[in-house]
């Protein structure tokens, strides 16, 4: 497959890149295991990394994959590559404990293939539909190890997709890494569904348009998106409020979460607390009628101060009177008898473990921690932070999304989950 490397923008990048190198030089292959996904409906261009479309000449290509959030391997995978190779090992064990022989699934023993992680695996929430108990909860990864949700251009490249799951073994690699041994295409083409101009992009599926690499991304601060350093495009807010962008190809080049480090302090602080709203409505609408916990305004990074997802600094951001309100009850609330805001010790702020939607968690209660930016002091202001923290629970994963016509950039980032054995 023609492979095409993005030109490396800034000296971090290099210095990452390299370092990559080097890591995947020494790096010992690991155990796991793959289901495919990309058909159907699932498409590997509305990945919950906020990549965007996959053109098959650039960079891996197609071959993409989706990281199952109990893994080890998922914090910070946004971007990050692997090379993976199929295993005939006889039994692969599913999250039940049920058991399937494939000795016989690999069809080019010793052949490999680089995949970029693009999306996510999710395990088992309340309230999202595409999670995947049997695959993505980790269990039994004492045996079977991280799994792999590939695409079927990677997967059909290594094993037989009749059998819908096969063990693999995988290692990280540099996403300009080629093979020694790659493993030949496979027959599967994009569909008339799955081309950009269906989708909104630009070029076609097998080349981007020319502004690609340059395209400016931010981080996203829902729980999941800044686990896994998921990205979306920056928008006009973004400059005018200066956040922290970084090029799509420097992030396809090093991975998301890597790029963004250097800017994930500086996106915490009082300066990005932002009260952003989607076009068209109020931050405070959207507050009554409550869909602060919603994942497409999660990811879009809305109303983040009037939700209570961010500290404004020092009162300089925009947020609304009734947020303003809010956060003088809380002060107030603070100072009196048995109201504090002691963090707990995992080196996070209070305003940190309120937007992770930590407040309502029992060891949060029970050690008192965070009480008065949880709003557990007593009053109104408790039972409105109370309710914005339950909505957050249960978003803790990305799922698919049909957010309105005023977000539909940031729900092209949101992918549902389909693993199901062929």
């Amino acid at each position: 497959m023609p492979r095409s490397c993005l030109r490396l923008t800034t000296p971090l990048a290099l210095a990452l890149a390299l370092l990559a190198g080097l890591a995947a030089a020494d790096g010992d292959w690991q155990t796991g295991r793959a289901t495919y996904y990309g058909l159907d409906g699932w498409s590997i261009h509305k990945g919950a990394c906020g990549l965007g479309y996959q053109y098959k000449n650039q960079g891996t290509g197609w071959d993409v994959a989706a990281i199952a959030d109990a893994s080890p391997e998922f914090a910070g995978s946004c971007g990050r590559c692997y090379e993976v190779r199929c295993d005939p090992r006889s039994v692969v064990t599913d999250g039940y404990g049920n058991s399937f022989n494939r000795s016989g699934v690999c069809k080019h023993p010793g052949a490999t293939v680089v995949v970029r992680t693009v999306d996510n695996c999710p395990c088992n929430y309340p309230g999202n539909a595409y999670s995947n108990k049997r695959w993505c909860c980790g269990d039994n990864s004492g045996t079977q190890g991280t799994h792999f949700d590939m695409s079927i251009w990677a997967f059909e490249k290594l094993a037989d997709v009749a059998q819908g799951v096969a063990a693999i073994q995988f290692r990280r690699v540099p996403c300009s890494y080629t093979p020694s041994n790659p493993a030949p295409d496979g027959p599967t083409g994009m569909p008339p569904s799955e081309q950009p101009s269906a989708l909104g992009y630009g070029g076609d599926a097998y080349n981007p348009p020319s502004n690609f690499a340059s395209q400016p991304m931010v981080m996203r601060f829902d729980d999941s998106g800044e686990k896994q350093g998921a990205l979306r495009p920056a928008g006009d807010w973004d400059t005018k409020s200066g956040t922290p962008t970084i090029s799509l190809g420097d992030v396809l080049e090093t991975g998301a979460s890597a790029s963004t480090s250097s800017s994930s302090s500086s996106s915490s602080s009082g300066s990005s607390c932002t009260d952003t709203p989607p076009s068209g409505s109020t931050c405070e609408q959207q507050k009554s009628n409550g869909q602060c916990g919603q994942p497409w305004m999660l990811s879009g990074n809305y109303c983040r101060a009037t939700c209570g997802f961010c500290k404004p600094d020092g009162g300089s951001s925009s947020s609304s009177s009734s947020s303003s309100s809010s956060s003088s009850a809380s002060s107030s609330s603070s100072g009196s008898s048995g109201c504090t805001d002691t963090a707990p010790s995992d080196g996070k702020g209070c305003w940190q473990h309120k937007q992770w939607g930590n407040c309502n968690q029992g060891w949060m209660t029970a050690g008192n921690y965070c009480a008065s930016t949880c709003g557990r002091c007593g009053g109104s202001n408790s039972g409105s932070n109370g309710s914005n923290d339950g909505q957050q629970q249960q978003v803790q994963a990305f799922s698919s999304s049909s957010s309105s016509s005023s977000s539909s950039s940031s729900s092209s980032s949101w992918s549902g989950r389909r693993l199901r054995l062929k």
